[in-house]
This record gives structure tokens, C-alpha cells and sequence, in this order.
């Protein structure tokens, strides 16, 4: 306390004068409300910071659960989608390949009641099965873009997720400087030397 209330007499000599008397006691009272003053808005800085801070702790907590959450239901989704897109592509390839196999047992009982035989008979069965080929593969292309869509999706949810949490990142906070309060009690000691002295 003796040491913070020589700071204006150091000044006043510094400056080439004395305080005494009543004006060492009222430059010293000037002294000490500044640095009452700078020391609680410095104590309220530090305190305001890091409440600041806690708090963008615990939003980036939230997003990043929260963003979390609605990727995984997303996932949870596409996953879904894409067991269907498979499951349906394998239902329609084997109800393909049924009907095939029916249109050329029909066509070989066609073909022996009318008393048919031979070449142009397993042409006309054979282009079943060529057709057949030729859907089939028409269909796993198909699929594999509707898979690269459901892919796509994952992606874009993935993104979503990442832009969400950098968007709920805060600004750095800034702590209040100890440098700074001290050139304010400095300057205070030299603003009561100066009124007083």
C-alpha cells in the first residue's frame, strides 16, 4: 500500500517539485481511486473473458453433439436407402431371369406342340437370354449410380456436419493486458503529480 502512494512523490520529483502537505494527501487519495479503478475493470476483463470463453466452450460442445446426432440419423438414412436400392435390384434381377425362363419354357412348348425344331427355335430362346443380359446389366448400372448418389449424399452430410461445427467456432478472446493496467497506473501517478505537484 506505502509503495503504490509513492508513485506520485516519485513523479513530482521526476518532475522537479515535492508534494507535501495536503496535496502529497490528495494526490495520493487521486492516486489510489485510479488505481482502485483500473484494477477492478482489470479484475472484470480477466473475469468477462473467461466467461466468454466458457462459453463458447460449452456452444462448441452443443454443436459439435448436436452435429453429431443429425449426421448419424442422416447415416442412419442413407444406409437404409441404399440396403433397399440393393435389396430391390437383386428382387428385380431374379423376377427378370424368372420371367425369361418362362418365356423360353413357353417358347420350347410352342415351338415342339407346332411340331418346330431346331435352329431358328434356339435362336428365338437364345435372344430371351440376350435380352435378358442386356436388361440386367442396364439394371446393376443403374444401381451402382443410384449407390454413387447414396454415396454423395454421405459426403454432403459429412460436409454439413464439419460446416456447422466451424460455424459455431468462436472468435479468440481476447484477455485483458497486465501491461496495459500497469501503463495506466503509471499514468495516473503522473496525472495526480501533475495536478497537485
Amino acid at each position: 500500500e506505502d509503495f503504490l502512494m509513492c508513485f506520485p512523490q516519485a513523479f513530482a520529483a521526476a518532475a522537479g517539485t515535492k508534494l507535501v502537505g495536503s496535496a502529497a494527501v490528495m494526490a495520493n487519495m487521486q492516486f489510489a481511486m485510479s488505481a482502485l479503478t483500473i484494477g477492478a475493470q482489470y479484475i472484470g476483463q480477466q473475469k468477462q473473458a473467461k466467461a466468454m470463453e466458457e462459453y463458447q466452450d460449452l456452444k462448441m460442445e452443443r454443436t459439435q453433439a448436436a452435429a453429431a446426432d443429425a449426421a448419424r440419423f442422416q447415416y442412419q438414412g442413407l444406409l437404409e436407402r441404399q440396403s433397399q436400392v440393393r435389396e430391390q435390384a437383386a428382387l428385380d434381377v431374379q423376377d427378370a431371369l424368372t420371367r425369361t425362363a418362362e418365356a423360353q419354357a413357353s417358347a420350347r412348348v410352342a415351338a415342339a406342340s407346332g411340331g418346330v425344331a431346331g435352329g431358328s427355335v434356339d435362336e428365338g430362346i437364345g435372344q430371351f437370354s440376350r435380352e435378358y443380359e442386356d436388361w440386367a446389366s442396364r439394371r446393376m448400372t443403374n444401381l451402382q449410380w443410384e449407390e454413387d448418389q447414396i454415396y454423395a449424399s454421405m459426403q454432403s452430410v459429412k460436409a454439413q456436419q464439419e460446416s456447422r461445427v466451424n460455424q459455431a467456432m468462436g472468435q479468440p478472446i481476447q484477455d485483458p493486458s497486465l501491461l496495459g493496467a500497469l501503463g495506466q497506473l503509471g499514468a495516473a501517478g503522473m496525472d495526480a503529480a501533475g495536478f497537485w505537484g
